[in-house]
């Protein structure tokens, strides 16, 4: 099953379940084909290759994002360092004096 006819299975699914009043679907289906086209490129109107050649772009990018997020955040001691690098990258006013101040403790309930 290609993307759009699983993005044309949930917009079923979804409009099956809608009320039965015939304006309250069709506001409801041009919700859908405006997050269609706003988020995910997919227009009515593409040809079957257009469309090929969005799905190898959205798995690509699924890719690129897993194996970030895999590499990013491998070690724990990760968050600590983008915190401090994030306090280091605030503009502070002339009479601020950034400080750090840490607290380390090893206590029997998070060991």
């Amino acid at each position: 099953m290609d993307l759009k006819e699983v993005f044309n299975k949930v917009i079923n699914n979804i409009c099956a379940r809608l009320p039965s009043k015939r304006d309250g679907v069709e506001d409801a289906t041009l919700v859908i084909e405006s997050i269609r086209r706003g988020e995910f490129g997919l227009e009515p109107s593409l040809s079957h290759a257009e469309t090929g050649m969005l799905e190898k772009h959205h798995a690509r990018l699924g890719r690129a994002l897993h194996c970030l997020s895999q590499e990013l955040y491998s070690q724990d001691s990760h968050f600590l360092l983008e915190l401090v690098q994030n306090a280091d990258d605030n503009v502070y006013s002339e009479s601020t004096k950034p400080t750090l101040f840490s607290f380390f403790s090893k206590l029997a309930s998070f060991s």
